[in-house]
This record gives structure tokens, sequence and C-alpha cells, in this order.
């Protein structure tokens, strides 16, 4: 299972280096081969580790950025 929570915390540093920031929809849109699951809880564990940010824009909406810094990519 650690091969797969890295493996998808790498595609999402990946995508998030790549647009620069973007919603949680967005990004699960973008990823799918992930389930919507398996994007919250890699974005959460990266929020965690400080490699991303994630702020609320308004409503349930939530943008996702790179946190300048971060050695993960």
């Amino acid at each position: 299972m650690a091969e797969t929570a890295s493996s998808v915390d790498l595609v999402i540093c990946r995508e998030i280096t790549s647009v620069g920031s973007c919603t949680f929809d967005e990004l699960v849109h973008r990823l799918p081969i992930y389930s919507w699951a398996q994007v919250f809880s890699a974005v959460d564990r990266l929020s965690r580790q400080g490699t991303l940010s994630v702020s609320r824009i308004r409503g349930a909406d939530y943008v996702v950025n790179h946190r300048a810094g971060s050695s993960h990519s």
C-alpha cells in the first residue's frame, strides 16, 4: 500500500507543479486513474507534510498549490 500512496503523491506533485495551482475538483478530474478518495487522502497527507497548501476559496471549493521551498516533486 505504501508504494501506491507514494505513486499517487508523486503524480499529484507533478500535476500541481505543471499547472501551478488548481481546485481540488479539477485535480480529481485531471487524474482519472485515481479515485476521489485516493486523491483526497494524498492531498491531505501532502499538505500535512508541507508539500502542498490547500486553501478554501468559496463555499466548498478548495485550491491546491505547491508550497514554495518544498523538496517533494
